[in-house]
Formats: structure tokens, C-alpha cells, sequence
């Protein structure tokens, strides 16, 4: 939450001008598609080429499912399913933060979804800082 509360201080303080760069910066940070396309298109490439071992070893990356004995159409299942989960964390749920609370919110939805995505594991390493990362993911997917 600092790093919100700075961000809203900052968007509440400064000039307008200075105010809406601040929001689209933010923006900008929060958005990740060139990430997803870098992890989803080497997939399809492989899945083309119909080599199954890259197409596996690549999805493995994104998934935490095992792509050991996955076939062509599993895996292409998986990196459909993660390209969605991801374009929404990405880009969709950010722009939609955006849209109602600015940069600060678009920055709120990205930190909260990465603490997820570091800590949302239900491991004893993370369950006392996990469960509520998750959470809060949840609430504001």
C-alpha cells in the first residue's frame, strides 16, 4: 500500500499536467502485454512446427500443471487458458482499475497481482502472507 498512497498523494498534489502524466505512466507500468505475447507465441510457433518437447517445456513455464505427456491439444488448452487468466491481469483488469480510480488504482490492481503471483501459494514458506495476497487478488479481479 505505500507505494499506492504515494501515487495517490502525488496525482492529489501536483499540477494537472503533471497529474495526468503521473496517471499515465502508471498506467503504462501496469499494463504487461509485450510480457504475455513474449510467453505465449513461442507456443504456438512450437505447437506449428509440431514439436512437442519445446511446445511442453515452454508451456511448463506458464502453467503449473504438468506438460510431461500433455498432447498438442492440452497444451494448447493451457496456453489459451493462461493467455486469458494473464490478459486479464495484464491488461484488462488494469484498464478497468484505471478507468475507475486512475493510476493509483491500475497500480493497486498490478501490486496486488503480483504479490499474488509471488505469494499466493499454499505452502507453509507463504501461508501466512499468501492467503491474503490471494484474497485481495480475488476481490479485485
Amino acid at each position: 500500500s505505500p507505494p499506492v498512497l504515494i501515487a495517490l498523494l502525488l496525482c492529489a498534489l501536483l499540477p494537472w499536467p503533471l497529474a495526468w502524466a503521473l496517471h499515465v505512466a502508471l498506467l503504462w507500468f501496469a499494463l504487461g502485454a509485450r510480457s504475455l505475447e513474449e510467453h505465449i507465441a513461442p507456443i504456438a510457433r512450437a505447437l506449428a512446427q509440431r514439436d512437442l518437447a519445446a511446445a511442453r517445456e515452454l508451456t511448463a513455464r506458464i502453467v503449473s500443471r504438468d506438460t510431461a505427456q500433455a498432447d498438442a491439444t492440452a497444451l494448447s488448452r493451457a496456453a489459451c487458458e493462461s493467455a486469458l487468466e494473464n490478459g486479464n491481469d495484464a491488461i484488462f483488469g488494469a484498464l478497468f482499475w484505471f478507468a475507475l480510480a486512475g493510476g493509483p488504482g491500475a497500480l493497486a490492481f498490478r501490486l496486488a497481482n503480483t504479490l499474488d503471483a509471488m505469494w499466493g501459494y499454499r505452502t507453509p514458506r507463504f501461508l501466512r502472507f499468501g492467503w491474503a495476497a490471494a484474497r485481495i487478488d480475488d476481490v479485485l479481479n
